[in-house]
């Protein structure tokens, strides 16, 4: 995947999984305004999991799952 300009974030996240690979957990929080790219990096992030063997799970919340405690969660 091809993201100008976020080669910082993407080896942070890269670190992130080669750390967590190693037995060692970690998070990333990636936040931002709409359309700065945050879910481009989440796909590089799955991509990146994927190559390096570990799964990666991909869930998307609705309104109606923002209204119950810990909805996307469950």
């Amino acid at each position: 995947m091809d993201l100008r300009e976020r080669d910082a974030e993407l080896h942070v996240l890269s670190e992130l999984v080669r750390s967590a690979r190693q037995g060692d957990g970690g998070l990333a929080v990636i936040e931002g305004p709409p359309g700065i790219g945050k879910s481009s990096l989440l796909r590089a992030l799955a991509a990146e999991c994927d190559a390096a063997g570990a799964g990666s799970l991909v869930a998307r919340a609705t309104r109606l799952v923002g209204e119950v405690p810990f909805g996307l969660a469950r």
